[in-house]
């Protein structure tokens, strides 16, 4: 599936996307999550974990947040991502760490202002959601994406889902602290 940077300084340059093993926001998701969250955006740091192609961390890059870290484990997924920094000029503001999204969060100190959680629906277990949650600043934004069967919770830790909707097959929530 093909994708683009649907706003902001790189709007319509399209993204690559690992061909194997990854689900890319579509358009209408993106849509839909970034005209929730355009407010925390300006000069935000981004975590975007399972990153795929980066396509939700490029898009916040390209509507104003200041430095995004990717991690997925995939090589190509890896390769896409710095390939599509290059294409959007956003090297300068990310990093690029191919690991287990899992292990990175267990074993970070960082702390970010969103956090976009998007693990392969097969695989998702909370307690490795709740590790990730651990990394959001006070004032800060988890996004979690789902299968729509999956029994969201009200809290993840120290956070309250403050809003989920389906979208096909899945749902995006969105916790912060009360």
């Amino acid at each position: 599936m093909q994708t683009r940077v649907i706003a902001g300084t790189q709007k319509g340059i399209k993204l690559f996307n690992p061909k194997a093993g990854t689900r890319p926001l579509t358009d209408r998701i993106k849509t839909s999550l970034f005209d929730l969250i355009n407010e925390f955006i300006p000069d935000a740091t981004i975590l975007d974990l399972y990153a795929g192609g980066g396509n939700f961390g490029i898009e916040a890059l390209s509507r104003g947040a200041s430095f995004a870290t990717f991690v997925d484990i995939g090589k190509e997924a890896t390769s896409s991502i710095k390939d599509n920094l290059r294409k959007t000029n956003f090297l300068d503001q990310a990093e690029v760490i191919q690991q287990h999204a899992e292990n990175y969060v267990r074993h970070s100190s960082s702390q970010f202002d969103i956090i976009m959680t998007d693990p392969p629906f097969d695989k998702l277990v909370i307690e490795h959601i709740k590790d990730a949650a651990k990394l959001v600043k006070p004032e800060g934004l988890f996004i979690f994406r789902s299968p729509v069967d999956f029994s969201v919770p009200e809290k993840i830790n120290n956070l309250q889902l403050a809003y989920s909707k389906k979208y096909g097959k899945s749902r995006v929530s969105f916790y912060q602290q009360n």
